[in-house]
């Protein structure tokens, strides 16, 4: 279909509903995907499960991770770039530091903290 509001209900009677969870159950013809709603012209279309896909929360914790990552970015592009706080020498000396000290130690730190016994074998291969 077409129409958003028709996809939407299509989608809803695919939607199964665990009773004693009260979640969706995975929908294995639909290749393992939750279908909860579909976005249409007017933002996110409510569906059976009573709310939208993206909450005001949802979102503002995505933004709240994202904006220092691209203000950061932002500054150490502009102070070499526009502002020539940075040579190009020094680039090369803080991306030798970074890839030679603070990647290896970063991921030595997550690493060392995870328990790689509960860790999804998928997941892990993915990243290879």
């Amino acid at each position: 279909p077409r129409d958003p509001l028709a996809l939407h209900r299509f989608a809803c009677n695919r939607l199964q509903i665990d009773p004693s969870t009260d979640r969706p159950v995975k929908d294995r013809s639909a290749g393992g995907a939750v279908i909860v709603a579909v976005v249409g012209e007017g933002g996110p279309v409510r569906g059976r499960l009573g709310g939208a896909m993206i909450s005001w929360h949802d979102l503002y914790t995505v933004l709240t991770a994202m904006v220092p990552l691209y203000v950061a970015m932002i500054l150490a592009y502009g102070s070499v770039r526009w502002w020539g706080v940075i040579t190009a020498d020094q680039c090369a000396g803080i991306n030798r530091f970074v890839a030679v000290f603070a990647v290896p130690l970063l991921s030595f730190k997550v690493i060392s903290g995870s328990n790689l016994y509960a860790m999804d074998l998928r997941f892990a291969a993915a990243d290879t």
